[in-house]
């Protein structure tokens, strides 16, 4: 049944009803930006309590399961498929800003 819900829906993956490219666009627009800080690897999931996500902006409702981040003193919520692409889109995106020692040296020396 799960299964036939999913493809009778192809936005099922994605609460919220944003395609997933889409989403992973916004997300890395807003980790660039500093409009989103980049997600914590823990955190604490439940039954949707009708918080809005902080990475979709729709709220989560009872039938879905929402995660609980505490990053220092804000508390945001997100949906497990939005909290998924978040980590994700935050992986890549400390990756790719990681300065590697030349760089760092070279910012001494300025």
């Amino acid at each position: 049944m799960a299964r036939s819900r999913r493809l009778l829906n192809p936005a099922f993956e994605i609460s919220g009803g944003s395609s997933g490219d889409d989403l992973r666009q916004t997300v890395h627009d807003r980790l660039v930006s500093g409009a989103l800080f980049p997600a914590p690897q823990k955190m604490w999931a439940g039954h949707g309590t009708g918080r809005i996500c902080i990475v979709c902006d729709a709220a989560i409702t009872a039938s879905e399961v929402e995660h609980e981040i505490v990053d220092g003193p804000a508390t945001v919520w997100a949906h497990s498929a939005c909290y998924q692409i978040w980590l994700r889109e935050s992986t890549a995106y400390e990756r790719a800003n990681v300065m590697d020692g030349t760089d760092y040296l070279a910012d001494l020396c300025e």
